[in-house]
């Protein structure tokens, strides 16, 4: 099979399945028909189950399927007071023996036996945004000096590129991705004081294959902005968040600060995670800095416990 990072995909398929991905994640508690996502993509329902399999290396289904289960299986471990049967509601399965059956069938374990085992071993496996893939040292962690704001937030209109693929894959494209964006926004005078940029992670690499990760890296544009070409636009829903601050030393230290909020702050605030993804945004560029820092801020939607 030949790797994500290096598939060549017509930018336009690419931008109409995008949005088709978006309008899942925005309505994953929906179950979709396919001429439902056939419209939303521009295509005929007749081809549109082939163009996405071609594009996103998995049947339809099969993906609507694993983003449904790894959502239910990350609020397993991160909301334990809430019933597997609600939880298999909330993801749009018509019962909890059809996600059971489900859940055992992808991971060879029940559902109520992860969770237990997840409670037992939550030390092991605290949330973080990053695995083994970006390692650190925890005494690292320890020794950055943050400060974290609850805030409600505004919605965010953005503009995006996005990449499907291990972290360190996206290590080497992040640059020329921004640069796209940057380009695009400056032509079409989108820049402006409040612009931000800012990277989206849609999955919980604990629970998502390195291959499947899926990161938007994203501009905010004004509201009712028509984007074109091969960008794609969503909305980043407001509400309430954690707002963490950090100033690094240098960018492997992001690591350490994520770790920071799952592993720290979240267990003591009295929060649990909200509905929607994390995000962070980049408040400069280090090389500018007098002691080269980099200063970004990590956004974690949260609910009350």
């Amino acid at each position: 099979m030949v790797k994500t990072e290096i598939r060549k995909i017509n930018t336009q398929y690419e931008s109409r399945i995008n949005c088709v991905l978006d309008y899942i994640e925005k309505h994953i508690e929906k179950t979709f028909t396919l001429t439902e996502l056939a419209e939303v993509s521009g295509f005929s329902p007749f081809h549109f189950s082939r163009v996405f399999s071609g594009v996103m290396d998995e049947t339809l289904f099969g993906y609507i399927t694993r983003l449904k289960l790894e959502k239910a299986k990350g609020w397993l471990w991160s909301v334990p007071q809430k019933s597997i049967t609600d939880i298999a509601l909330d993801f749009g399965f018509n019962d909890s023996s059809e996600f059971a059956r489900a859940f055992k069938r992808t991971y060879g374990i029940s559902a109520s036996r992860y969770r237990k085992q997840s409670k037992q071993s939550k030390e092991q496996n605290e949330a973080s945004l990053y695995n083994e893939e970006n390692s650190f040292s925890r005494s690292e962690a320890m020794d950055l000096a943050y400060n974290v704001e609850t805030k409600k937030i505004e919605e965010m209109s953005v503009m995006y590129l996005r990449h499907v693929g291990t972290y360190a894959g996206l290590a080497k494209k992040f640059h020329p991705m921004m640069m796209k964006l940057f380009a695009y926004a400056q032509k079409h005078t989108l820049l402006n004081d409040s612009t931000k940029l800012i990277a989206v992670y849609h999955d919980n690499p604990n629970i998502t294959a390195d291959e499947k990760r899926r990161t938007s890296v994203c501009l905010t544009i004004p509201a009712g902005t028509k984007i074109e070409g091969e960008f794609g636009q969503m909305t980043l829903d407001g509400g309430l968040y954690a707002i963490g601050h950090f100033s690094l030393d240098n960018g492997a230290q992001e690591t350490a600060a994520w770790q920071l909020m799952f592993g720290e702050w979240l267990p003591n605030s009295g929060y649990q995670p909200g509905d929607g993804p994390v995000f962070e945004a980049y408040l400069n560029n280090p090389k500018t800095h007098p002691q080269k820092k980099h200063l970004i801020d990590i956004y974690l939607p949260i609910k009350e416990l």
